[in-house]
């Protein structure tokens, strides 16, 4: 730590700033929701109607196989009302410093895509505020698959990854307008 202040302490000490600029905004950004397609649909239909009135008797495996198909159900019916998740996202602005919150636990891409085309110095992105929206996977990682990439580990997909990092990114150069 002694190391890292002594790195930046004479640049920091002669740029001292009594006046910064500060700046919130927060908002809902609509994402669209990760739709469960029609055949898997009628996958999880199936093999739900196969356990029911039988989960005791299903292994731990099964169970929970059974209970993704309810969540799956769920969620389809869901989808057509409700196509789209709003996202709540505030920005803060404190000098060259920007601050980025969302309702995911994202996937580092995200993250890394947002800090990268950002205007400030310097940008801190914040999940998990505002709600819990689970994963936000990236589209390499859901043709990986495994947890958190799966269908029933968020609400929001891919796709709706990119909307929130093209959103955020335009909110944030609208506090950073060109001189």
């Amino acid at each position: 730590i002694v190391g890292a202040v002594d790195t930046v302490f004479e640049e920091a000490r002669n740029d001292v700033r009594t006046e910064i600029v500060f700046q919130h905004r927060a908002g809902t950004t609509p994402l669209p929701v990760w739709r469960v397609s029609e055949d898997r649909f009628a996958e999880a239909r199936a093999l739900f109607e196969a356990g029911k009135g039988k989960t005791d008797q299903l292994s731990s495996r099964d169970y929970i196989k059974w209970r993704v198909s309810r969540t799956l159900m769920a969620r389809h019916a869901h989808q057509n009302e409700h196509p789209y998740y709003e996202a709540e996202l505030h920005l803060v602005r404190l000098g060259d410093v920007a601050i980025a919150t969302n309702p995911f636990e994202l996937y580092t891409d995200y993250g890394v895509r947002i800090k990268a085309r950002s205007p400030a110095v310097q940008t801190m992105v914040v999940q998990l505020t505002s709600d819990c929206a689970a994963y936000l996977p990236t589209r390499r990682a859901v043709a990986g698959g495994g947890y958190s990439a799966r269908i029933v580990d968020g609400v929001v997909g891919p796709e709706g990854g990119d909307v929130l990092v093209r959103e955020t990114v335009a909110k944030l150069q609208e506090m950073w307008p060109p001189d």
